[in-house]
């Protein structure tokens, strides 16, 4: 995997697995942006529905599937314990006896092609295109290219969002990071509709995103967002957005509402809206 070209590197992958695995088969499944199926990365144009399938369940899951026929199928997540961005497990066909013996290795085995695919889809347009159901719009391209990834899961909690409609999604983002024992989020909606929105909302998300990675807090990252929106557009156009810091270790959680995202509260199957000042 060292020596891979970053447009070879799932193919290789492939391969060490298949020989370290002794598998017969190893495929490397990616799910599309509208999260309705998942499809071999090298594999052709074969999609396979995430409803009622080993394949989906194993991606909503994120927990080993194992098919239970003559030669033994596996669809394997990434770990357990690491903290991770949800990918879709590679499928794995071997031997019964020999997922029954190394599943917990295959399942390692997936966290760090994970890991590898992420750091693959940075140098290499394969993964994106193998995404894709249909082309993207422009406007669309600039809103999931600033996401720093779709969600992320950890010990103590999960993470999700998702832009829709996927194809076609005009100006509402979010961003999130861990850091120093805290997680930060922040939730953004350019509030018009003109042809330069999908560029107001990489402006506010940038300036937020330079506060935050300068050490200051949601007050601040809010002031570099606004007075970058003005700066440019002088108050002809405004940007709604919430950040939100939330401490890991006791769930206490601070917010900053500046517009039209709201904050609701799930708790025992029963919603809470939370009322904040808008500042």
């Amino acid at each position: 995997m060292n020596h891979a070209r970053p447009d070879t590197a799932v193919s290789v992958l492939r391969d060490v697995l298949t020989q370290q695995l002794g598998a017969t088969e190893v495929r490397v499944l990616l799910a599309n942006y509208q999260l309705t199926a998942v499809r071999p990365i090298l594999d052709g144009d074969e999609r396979v529905p995430l409803d009622h399938t080993a394949a989906g369940a194993a991606f909503t899951t994120q927990e080993p599937v194992v098919l239970s026929d003559h030669a033994g199928e596996s669809r394997l997540p990434s770990g357990e314990r690491a903290r991770r961005p949800r990918r879709c497990p590679p499928q794995v066909t071997a031997p019964a006896t020999v997922l029954e013996k190394r599943l917990d290795q295959l399942t390692d085995l997936a966290t760090l092609a994970g890991y590898a695919l992420t750091a693959t889809s940075r140098h290499t347009d394969l993964l994106h295109r193998a995404a894709r159901s249909r082309r993207m719009t422009l406007a669309a391209e600039l809103q999931w290219q600033l996401l720093p990834a779709r969600g992320c899961l950890a010990p103590e909690y999960e993470l999700a969002g998702h832009l829709e409609p996927a194809y076609a999604v005009y100006a509402d983002n979010f961003d999130w990071s861990e850091d120093e024992g805290h997680l930060l989020v922040g939730i953004t909606d350019a509030a018009n509709h003109a042809r330069s929105t999908p560029l107001l909302t990489t402006l506010s998300v940038t300036a937020a995103r330079n506060a935050r990675r300068g050490g200051l807090g949601i007050a601040e990252q809010a002031a570099m967002a606004d007075q970058a929106v003005y700066t440019h557009h002088q108050g002809d156009h405004s940007v709604d957005a919430i950040f939100m810091t939330i401490d890991i270790a006791t769930g206490r959680a601070s917010a900053l509402k500046a517009g039209s995202p709201a904050v609701v509260l799930l708790r025992e199957g029963a919603l809470h809206p939370i009322g904040l000042t808008d500042q």
